[in-house]
């Protein structure tokens, strides 16, 4: 995975066009790795109906802006980012049941 998380409102370039993220998604890959996507919205339009978002895979982007993290923002992503390696290490399954956990009880039902 490599890239650290970046936070909702990040801009990114993918294939020359601009979008801004609006959320993070993992999923187990093919050959059983982690992967990460962003959910994106074109730039500088943003959200304009359920046909304006893509998932992309976050090794796809470019960073163009790094939106500036709160404390909480920073406590969330450093954890995701630690999971991250924790799943290059472990049964990807398990990582991505407690990712889902997460998004269903926020960080403090990590």
């Amino acid at each position: 995975m490599g890239k650290k998380t970046l936070s909702v409102g990040s801009i990114v370039e993918i294939k020359g066009i601009k979008a801004m993220v609006t959320g993070i998604r993992f999923d187990e890959s093919e050959d059983g790795y982690l992967t990460k996507s962003y959910l994106i919205v074109p730039y500088p339009y943003g959200f304009s109906g359920s046909e304006s978002c893509r998932l992309v895979r976050a090794d796809e982007t470019e960073t163009v802006w790094e939106s500036p993290r709160t404390a909480q923002a920073e406590a969330y992503l450093s954890y995701v980012d630690n999971m991250e390696i924790a799943a290059e290490k472990a049964d990807t399954k398990t990582i991505l049941d407690h990712f889902a956990k997460l998004s269903k009880t926020g960080l403090e039902g990590a």
